[in-house]
Protein backbone atom coordinates (compact mmCIF):
# COMPACT_ATOMS: atom_id res chain seq x y z
CA UNK A 1 0.00 0.00 0.00
CA UNK A 2 1.49 3.76 -1.03
CA UNK A 3 1.86 6.28 1.20
CA UNK A 4 -1.31 8.24 -0.26
CA UNK A 5 -3.67 5.01 0.20
CA UNK A 6 -2.11 4.60 3.60
CA UNK A 7 -3.53 7.80 4.90
CA UNK A 8 -6.48 8.18 2.58
CA UNK A 9 -7.78 5.19 4.05
CA UNK A 10 -6.31 5.72 7.76
CA UNK A 11 -8.30 9.38 7.31
CA UNK A 12 -11.00 7.99 6.47
CA UNK A 13 -12.08 5.95 9.29
CA UNK A 14 -14.58 7.59 12.04
CA UNK A 15 -13.03 8.37 15.06
CA UNK A 16 -15.36 8.16 17.99
CA UNK A 17 -15.01 10.42 21.08
CA UNK A 18 -13.51 8.21 23.23
CA UNK A 19 -11.31 6.12 20.86
CA UNK A 20 -7.86 7.51 21.79
CA UNK A 21 -5.97 5.19 19.61
CA UNK A 22 -7.55 5.84 16.30
CA UNK A 23 -6.89 9.55 17.07
CA UNK A 24 -3.66 9.27 17.59
CA UNK A 25 -3.27 6.98 14.64
CA UNK A 26 -5.45 10.20 12.44
CA UNK A 27 -3.11 12.76 13.57
CA UNK A 28 -0.12 10.78 12.96
CA UNK A 29 -1.61 10.65 9.57
CA UNK A 30 -2.01 14.49 9.63
CA UNK A 31 1.17 15.16 10.24
CA UNK A 32 3.00 12.90 7.84
CA UNK A 33 1.05 15.05 4.97
CA UNK A 34 2.81 18.26 6.71
CA UNK A 35 5.94 16.68 6.50
CA UNK A 36 6.13 15.55 3.60
CA UNK A 37 3.96 18.70 2.38
CA UNK A 38 6.55 19.92 0.68
CA UNK A 39 9.32 17.47 -0.20
CA UNK A 40 6.92 15.83 -1.98
CA UNK A 41 5.31 19.14 -4.10
CA UNK A 42 8.91 19.63 -5.38
CA UNK A 43 9.37 16.38 -6.53
CA UNK A 44 7.42 16.53 -9.66
CA UNK A 45 9.29 18.91 -12.23
CA UNK A 46 12.36 16.79 -11.23
CA UNK A 47 10.73 13.58 -12.25
CA UNK A 48 8.79 15.02 -15.48
CA UNK A 49 12.73 16.80 -16.23
CA UNK A 50 13.91 12.92 -15.81
CA UNK A 51 11.70 11.06 -18.09
CA UNK A 52 12.19 13.85 -20.87
CA UNK A 53 15.69 13.38 -20.35
CA UNK A 54 14.84 9.69 -21.52
CA UNK A 55 12.63 10.43 -24.12
CA UNK A 56 15.52 12.43 -25.44
CA UNK A 57 17.98 9.61 -25.58
CA UNK A 58 14.97 7.30 -26.87
CA UNK A 59 15.21 5.09 -23.85
CA UNK A 60 11.48 3.92 -23.53
CA UNK A 61 9.69 4.66 -21.29
CA UNK A 62 6.88 2.21 -19.56
CA UNK A 63 3.18 4.29 -20.45
CA UNK A 64 1.76 3.00 -17.23
CA UNK A 65 4.38 4.59 -15.22
CA UNK A 66 4.11 7.71 -17.42
CA UNK A 67 0.16 7.65 -16.51
CA UNK A 68 1.35 7.37 -13.01
CA UNK A 69 3.31 10.19 -12.74
CA UNK A 70 1.03 12.37 -14.44
CA UNK A 71 -1.87 11.73 -11.85
CA UNK A 72 0.23 11.72 -9.16
CA UNK A 73 0.13 15.62 -8.35
CA UNK A 74 -3.52 15.33 -8.50
CA UNK A 75 -3.51 12.14 -6.28
CA UNK A 76 -1.35 14.16 -4.06
CA UNK A 77 -3.75 16.83 -3.78
CA UNK A 78 -6.94 14.64 -3.30
CA UNK A 79 -4.47 13.31 -0.27
CA UNK A 80 -3.88 16.74 1.00
CA UNK A 81 -7.61 17.67 0.66
CA UNK A 82 -8.39 14.87 2.48
CA UNK A 83 -6.14 15.74 5.74
CA UNK A 84 -7.43 19.48 5.79
CA UNK A 85 -11.07 17.68 5.76
CA UNK A 86 -9.92 15.44 8.76
CA UNK A 87 -8.67 18.46 10.59
CA UNK A 88 -11.85 20.29 10.28
CA UNK A 89 -13.74 16.96 11.81
CA UNK A 90 -11.29 16.02 14.17
CA UNK A 91 -11.01 19.84 15.30
CA UNK A 92 -12.82 19.40 18.60
CA UNK A 93 -10.95 16.23 19.61
CA UNK A 94 -7.75 17.19 18.94
CA UNK A 95 -8.14 20.98 20.91
CA UNK A 96 -9.14 18.30 24.04
CA UNK A 97 -6.23 16.27 23.35
CA UNK A 98 -3.95 19.38 22.77
CA UNK A 99 -5.07 21.29 26.14
CA UNK A 100 -4.57 17.71 28.18
CA UNK A 101 -0.85 17.98 26.69
CA UNK A 102 -0.24 20.63 27.77
CA UNK A 103 -1.18 20.29 31.66
CA UNK A 104 0.66 17.42 30.94
CA UNK A 105 3.93 19.08 29.46
CA UNK A 106 3.40 22.04 32.19
CA UNK A 107 3.64 19.12 34.95
CA UNK A 108 6.80 17.31 33.62
CA UNK A 109 8.80 21.00 33.03
CA UNK A 110 8.28 21.36 36.72
CA UNK A 111 9.44 17.94 37.49
CA UNK A 112 12.36 18.66 35.00
CA UNK A 113 13.21 22.08 37.30
CA UNK A 114 13.03 19.41 40.17
CA UNK A 115 15.37 17.11 38.32
CA UNK A 116 17.41 19.99 37.48
CA UNK A 117 18.00 21.39 41.03
CA UNK A 118 19.07 18.13 41.94
CA UNK A 119 21.43 17.72 39.65
CA UNK A 120 23.05 20.96 40.20
CA UNK A 121 22.93 19.58 44.25
CA UNK A 122 23.82 15.95 43.91
CA UNK A 123 26.01 15.31 41.03
CA UNK A 124 29.98 14.97 41.35
CA UNK A 125 31.03 18.52 40.31
CA UNK A 126 33.31 18.67 43.45
CA UNK A 127 36.55 17.02 43.98
CA UNK A 128 36.20 15.95 47.45
CA UNK A 129 33.64 13.61 46.42
CA UNK A 130 36.56 10.92 45.21
CA UNK A 131 36.97 9.21 41.79
CA UNK A 132 35.11 5.86 42.62
CA UNK A 133 32.09 7.95 43.96
CA UNK A 134 32.37 10.24 41.29
CA UNK A 135 32.12 7.66 38.81
CA UNK A 136 29.21 5.73 40.32
CA UNK A 137 27.22 9.11 40.65
CA UNK A 138 28.02 9.63 37.06
CA UNK A 139 26.47 6.68 35.84
CA UNK A 140 23.66 6.91 37.88
CA UNK A 141 22.91 10.21 36.45
CA UNK A 142 23.64 9.18 33.09
CA UNK A 143 20.77 6.78 33.83
CA UNK A 144 18.40 9.12 35.64
CA UNK A 145 19.02 12.18 32.86
CA UNK A 146 18.24 9.29 29.86
CA UNK A 147 14.86 8.19 31.49
CA UNK A 148 14.12 11.93 31.59
CA UNK A 149 14.94 12.47 28.22
CA UNK A 150 12.71 10.06 27.16
CA UNK A 151 9.79 11.20 28.46
CA UNK A 152 11.16 14.64 26.64
CA UNK A 153 11.12 13.12 23.64
CA UNK A 154 7.45 11.62 24.20
CA UNK A 155 5.97 14.60 24.42
CA UNK A 156 7.71 16.44 21.61
CA UNK A 157 6.51 13.65 19.50
CA UNK A 158 3.03 14.77 20.89
CA UNK A 159 3.17 18.30 20.83
CA UNK A 160 3.97 17.80 16.77
CA UNK A 161 1.64 15.46 16.60
CA UNK A 162 -1.44 17.89 17.77
CA UNK A 163 0.66 20.77 16.02
CA UNK A 164 1.58 22.60 19.81
CA UNK A 165 4.71 24.62 19.96
CA UNK A 166 7.46 22.04 20.49
CA UNK A 167 9.26 22.88 23.77
CA UNK A 168 12.97 22.17 23.23
CA UNK A 169 13.50 21.67 27.30
CA UNK A 170 17.19 23.40 27.52
CA UNK A 171 17.04 22.58 31.02
CA UNK A 172 17.59 18.77 29.82
CA UNK A 173 20.11 19.68 27.04
CA UNK A 174 22.29 21.94 29.35
CA UNK A 175 22.30 19.02 32.05
CA UNK A 176 23.51 16.10 29.27
CA UNK A 177 26.29 18.83 28.17
CA UNK A 178 27.33 19.24 31.94
CA UNK A 179 27.59 15.73 32.83
CA UNK A 180 29.79 14.89 29.81
CA UNK A 181 31.78 17.92 31.04
CA UNK A 182 32.18 16.64 34.22
CA UNK A 183 33.21 12.95 33.08
CA UNK A 184 35.72 14.44 31.05
CA UNK A 185 37.14 16.37 33.92
CA UNK A 186 37.09 13.39 35.93
CA UNK A 187 38.63 11.45 33.46
CA UNK A 188 41.68 14.02 33.88
CA UNK A 189 41.54 13.58 37.75
CA UNK A 190 41.94 9.85 36.92
CA UNK A 191 44.52 10.31 34.22
CA UNK A 192 46.42 13.20 36.97
CA UNK A 193 46.36 10.40 40.11
CA UNK A 194 47.73 7.20 37.84
CA UNK A 195 50.27 9.28 36.72
CA UNK A 196 51.66 10.49 39.90
CA UNK A 197 51.12 7.09 41.93
CA UNK A 198 53.35 5.67 39.19
CA UNK A 199 55.79 8.21 40.34
CA UNK A 200 55.31 7.38 43.92
CA UNK A 201 56.01 4.15 43.29
CA UNK A 202 59.27 4.25 41.27
CA UNK A 203 62.33 3.16 42.82
CA UNK A 204 64.53 5.94 43.27
CA UNK A 205 67.17 3.92 40.73
CA UNK A 206 64.76 4.22 37.84
CA UNK A 207 63.46 7.80 38.89
CA UNK A 208 63.75 9.57 35.16
CA UNK A 209 63.42 13.08 36.30
CA UNK A 210 63.34 14.48 32.54
CA UNK A 211 60.97 12.16 31.57
CA UNK A 212 58.48 12.95 34.54
CA UNK A 213 58.75 16.71 33.96
CA UNK A 214 57.90 16.20 30.38
CA UNK A 215 54.67 13.95 31.04
CA UNK A 216 53.83 16.91 33.52
CA UNK A 217 54.23 19.52 31.11
CA UNK A 218 52.51 17.55 28.66
CA UNK A 219 49.56 16.87 30.98
CA UNK A 220 49.11 20.30 32.40
CA UNK A 221 48.93 21.53 28.74
CA UNK A 222 46.24 19.28 28.21
CA UNK A 223 44.30 20.31 31.50
CA UNK A 224 44.49 23.76 30.39
CA UNK A 225 42.62 23.09 26.78
CA UNK A 226 39.92 21.74 28.51
CA UNK A 227 36.23 23.60 28.16
CA UNK A 228 36.30 26.66 30.13
CA UNK A 229 33.22 25.71 31.72
CA UNK A 230 35.07 23.21 33.80
CA UNK A 231 37.13 26.37 35.48
CA UNK A 232 34.26 27.00 37.53
CA UNK A 233 33.67 23.58 39.07
CA UNK A 234 35.61 22.30 42.20
CA UNK A 235 36.76 19.25 40.59
CA UNK A 236 38.52 21.13 38.06
CA UNK A 237 40.40 23.22 40.12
Amino acid sequence: MTFFQTVSQGLSEEVEPDDHDKLLVAMTHMRDVRRRDSTIDASWEPLRGMVNLLRKYNVNVDEKLQEKLENAPFKWEEVKKTAVNARENLGQLQVLQADKIKEEVEDFIARMEEFTHHFRDEAPFKYEVGLEAAYASLDSWHLRLQDVEEEALHFQGQEELFDLTVHTFKDLKQCRAELKLLKLAWDHVSLVQEIFASYRSTLWKDVDVDSMVEETKKVLKEIKLLPKQLAKWDVHQ
